[in-house]
């Protein structure tokens, strides 16, 4: 046999040429074993995966009949509910439920018949299905369609009898045929559940013998093949295995025997040509430790001459060569002659540093990366210095480390100053994260960046990150993306100061605000650098967002109150026991707890706004805003921002953001009083609402949410404008949910005393007035006047007659006496005397006008009468409050509604000088 230069080449030689027939031969034994091993576990697996197919098909068929029993009860259910539903109706005679009822239990047990039908079909080929089931499906659903027909239509004409006869003597049939089916299949299911049980439990008992018989052929066989091929191998490895131990012992003459021609017999001819070449190589090894000793020496000669604490450890890091300068430095005893320091070298480390030192270098001596680390080392005389120890390993040829070589080097001065650069960074620092304030410069040559640590906590950019204009603007929310890069470039090319404010996007998707100053700086060797601050300035801004949503709120709370308090309702409470408007209220007991819109309808003055209030106070928002909106008062191109809001700069005017109506409403009540006002494209609006729950306000892109119980109001009819194309068809139907009509006071005339006492209780106390009696000629009046104002013109007339009253008997305007008799009105001119316009009396040279007249302008007539008649003076003994019997400010207050001003000039007294305007 040829050798070879080394024992791993010799290796490889021996084994690329010996005969194949000799690395197979164990093989195919362990090959031969398993074949027989799988054989048999497949023959066993073929055995149970045949057993597990009939299981399966015992589940489907038990999961079959569960539904075909499921579908039957379902269909039976259905018939019942049908029948009981239906009786009930009858025995109640409600016609309406019935006819919604049958329709929809007809429609859904119709349904419910053919789905089953098609479950049926759906049924797996081992489910026996009762041959009745079919027919009888069939036969229900050909017959109940007719039956629930000619019972609608005997209950449409009030054949109750017939109605309950048919459905004793055709419905219920139908529901104890499907009762009868139902028992059927009940028994069919129970045998074909009790036939699949059995079938089961015979395959789970042949997979219980199937399973032990495979697994005991399975290891009888394994194990004889076991020890048949366990005896071929251990006897060489035997061999093997002494002639390892002699080779251990240093014994290199041993041989192992080689016996037979298979792979172990050739590997023992292998281990007897390892062993020779391991004896010359042990010979080379003894050669070179000779050498490596003398190197040694000349090593350690050369580290004693280098001019710097020089040290030489083995691979576990125990010191081996310390230099003169290293031992003359630390001053430590010598070791025993013989031994070596070791590790006793960190006797000289500073108590506080040793820890670190050695877990430092042991950290080193496992990666064997090269390292320094620093530390204070005692000299001699006990002061201590900082050092930078310093150390790189010795490799051979293989990789393996041989020796590590390190230096100490003298860093105490450096280590002091810059401990005291450390410390006033520190200080700074401290001072930065106190005032949530960081630092950054920017060099203006070369655009670099520093940060401080505050600047990257204030930014969430982590440290390890590099600082860059783009990175701070990925940060920058996109609406200050555009305005921090051109004022920060500006600054960078020109050199200018800079003042701005911006916002940062948050890794978890919070803004924060920054504020961020800067300027120029020059340095002596004429470097340029942009130094500035950023300013943590959320919680400022979060605190003015706070104020000026409170500002917002308060502003939302006194446009409500604001409402309130200059609302001109014609009186605070529901007035009355007629029974139409005992019916209305009614109507709002029962609609106020939900939150279903509300039209409520009637004529102009019938108190609808009133009746929008009652729903809100009994409903669960009563505790939220109420916000009414006279959609006919706003003009047609302010009505959808005054509805839904606009945004600052949306259109012309729109100086600042502003909530819409329904914004202020959020969680309460909104009225849309006159809503048939309202233009098409704003319908289509308020549709959505009330669909969606959602709005855009004017100008934005954003949808808003709000929950808001809408209640409508009109006197028009919606339906004939939905026919003549003004008022769409789906609004109103989403608005009709609820419908409310206020019966006009004409038709409920009973009502008129409470009214009026009420009304006299309100404006008698607010005018001054102790008006507390009405004569029975007045009320027959008040009685038989046919109100085309309603209550709103009930309210006009008896508060100017509260003002006309000089005791405590209620005195009725004159034109107003005179329209309810029927008779022509006079016209006041401007010579009636003081005397008669406080007695109502007409003058000598009043002229007749027409009856009917508004009796606004009749009330303006008379105070414009009383002011002319005292050179319109208003307080004093001469004034026209004293004549009208009025106060002077409920006087004055009376003008501003009527809209009474004097025409030029200024009153005696000092009073305003007011224009008379001609009545409308």
């Amino acid at each position: 046999m040829t050798r070879t230069n080394s024992p791993t080449g010799w290796l490889r030689h021996a084994t690329a040429n010996s005969p194949l027939l000799y690395r197979l031969n164990i093989h195919r034994r362990l090959t031969l074993c398993f074949i027989l091993v799988i054989v048999l576990m497949l023959v066993g697996d073929g055995v149970l995966l045949w057993q597990l197919h009939l299981i399966r098909a015992q589940v489907e068929r038990l999961n079959g009949v569960d539904e075909e029993l499921i579908e039957v009860l379902r269909v039976h259910a259905g018939l019942l509910s049908v029948y009981e539903r239906l009786s009930v109706s009858a025995r109640s005679e409600d016609s309406a439920r019935l006819q919604k009822d049958s329709e929809t239990l007809r429609t859904g047990l119709l349904d419910e018949v053919q789905r089953t039908q098609a479950a049926f079909n759906r049924l797996p080929p081992e489910v026996k299905v009762d041959p009745t089931v079919l027919p009888t499906l069939e036969s229900i659903e050909r017959t109940l369609p007719s039956q629930v027909d000619a019972i609608r239509a005997l209950a449409a004409s009030g054949e109750w009898e017939a109605v309950r006869y048919r459905l004793e003597r055709q419905v219920q049939p139908l529901e104890s045929l499907s009762s009868e089916l139902l028992k059927n299949v009940a028994r069919e299911v129970g045998e074909q559940r009790t036939q699949a049980a059995l079938n089961i439990a015979r395959a789970e008992r042949r997979m219980f013998l199937a399973v032990p018989i495979t697994g005991f052929l399975t290891l009888l066989i394994a194990a004889g093949l076991g020890i048949a091929i366990t005896r071929s191998i251990t006897e060489p490895l035997g061999r093997l295995v002494e002639g390892s131990k002699a080779l251990a012992r240093g014994e290199f003459q041993h041989q192992v025997p080689v016996i037979g021609e298979d792979e172990l017999a050739h590997l023992s001819g292998v281990f007897n040509e390892a062993t020779w070449k391991l004896r010359d190589l042990y010979d080379t090894l003894r050669n070179r430790e000779e050498t490596l000793r003398q190197s040694e020496e000349r090593l350690r000669t050369t580290i004693d001459t280098i001019p710097t604490l020089a040290w030489v450890t083995g691979p576990d890091g125990s010191v081996e060569i310390e230099n003169k300068r290293l031992r003359a430095y630390h001053g430590l005893p010598e070791p025993p002659k013989g031994e070596e320091r070791g590790w006793g070298w960190t006797a000289a480390v500073h108590p506080d540093d040793r820890k670190e030192l050695e877990d430092h270098w042991r950290a080193r001596l496992v990666s064997g990366e090269p390292g320094e680390s620093e530390a204070r080392l005692r000299r001699f005389d006990g002061e201590y210095r900082w050092f930078l120890f310093r150390g790189s390993p010795l490799r051979d040829e293989r990789g393996n480390i041989l020796k590590w070589y390190g230096t100490n080097t003298d860093i105490h001065d450096r280590k002091l100053a810059e401990d005291d650069l450390r410390r006033s960074r520190a200080y700074l620092a401290e001072a930065q994260k106190l005032s949530r304030t960081g630092s950054f410069g920017w060099s203006i040559p070369d655009g670099e960046l520093f940060w401080s640590d505050e600047t990257f906590r204030i930014t969430g950019i982590g440290a390890d990150t590099e600082p860059s204009l783009e990175r701070i603007l990925q940060q920058t929310h996109p609406e200050d993306r555009a305005m921090v890069r051109q004022t920060l470039e500006h600054a960078f090319h020109n050199g200018t100061d800079f003042d701005f404010e911006h916002r940062l996007v948050m890794a978890d998707g919070s803004v924060k605000y920054v504020h961020v100053v800067g300027g120029a700086t020059a340095e002596s060797s004429g470097k340029r650098e942009l130094v500035g601050a950023v300013m943590d300035v959320t919680a400022a801004k979060l605190a003015l967002q706070e104020i000026q949503q409170l500002k917002e709120q308060l502003f939302k709370e006194n446009l409500v109150l604001r409402e309130e308090v200059d609302k001109v309702s014609m009186f605070e409470e529901i007035v009355g026991t007629s029974p139409a408007l005992q019916a209305v209220i009614a109507r709002v007991s029962k609609v106020a707890p939900t939150d279903s819109a509300v039209l409520i309808t009637g004529e102009t003055g019938t108190g609808k706004e009133l009746i929008a209030r009652a729903i809100h106070k009994r409903s669960r928002r009563s505790a939220r805003a109420f916000v009414s909106v006279n959609c006919g008062a706003i003009c047609a191109g302010l009505v959808e921002s005054e509805l839904f809001g606009h945004v600052k700069g949306a259109f012309t005017g729109a100086i600042a953001n502003r909530d819409g109506r329904f914004r202020v409403a959020d969680g309460g009540t909104i009225l849309l009083d006159e809503v048939g006002d309202l233009p098409p494209e704003t319908q289509v609006k308020l549709l959505r609402v009330l669909q969606e729950h959602e709005f855009e306000p004017i100008g934005c892109n954003k949808t808003v949410k709000v929950d808001v119980r809408l209640i409508a109001a009109t006197n028009r009819n919606l339906e004939e404008d939905v026919r003549a194309g003004k008022f769409r068809s789906d609004l109103l139907y989403r608005l009709n949910v609820f419908p409310i009509h206020v019966p006009p006071l004409r038709a409920r005339r009973e009502d008129i005393p409470l009214l009026v006492a009420f009304l006299l209780q309100t404006f008698a106390p607010k005018l001054g007035k102790n008006v507390t009696q009405v004569r029975q000629d007045t009320m027959r009046r008040l009685m038989e006047y046919s109100w085309p104002g309603n209550v709103r013109e009930l309210q006009n007339i008896l508060e100017r007659a509260v003002i006309l009253s000089t005791n405590n008997v209620l005195v009725l305007d004159r034109e107003f006496s005179l329209a309810a008799d029927g008779a022509p009105l006079p016209a006041q001119t401007a010579s009636e005397s003081p005397e008669s316009i406080a007695s109502g009396a007409p003058s000598d040279s009043s002229a007749s006008s027409a009856a009917g007249a508004s009796l606004r302008d009749a009330e303006r007539r008379h105070i414009e009468s009383a002011l002319a008649a005292t050179n319109w003076v208003i307080e004093g003994e001469k004034g026209a409050a004293r004549i009208l019997d009025i106060h002077p400010n409920t006087l004055r207050s009376r003008m501003k509604k009527l809209d009474i001003h004097r025409p030029c000039g200024e009153a005696a007294d000092g009073e305003s000088a007011y224009r008379v305007n001609p009545p409308s």
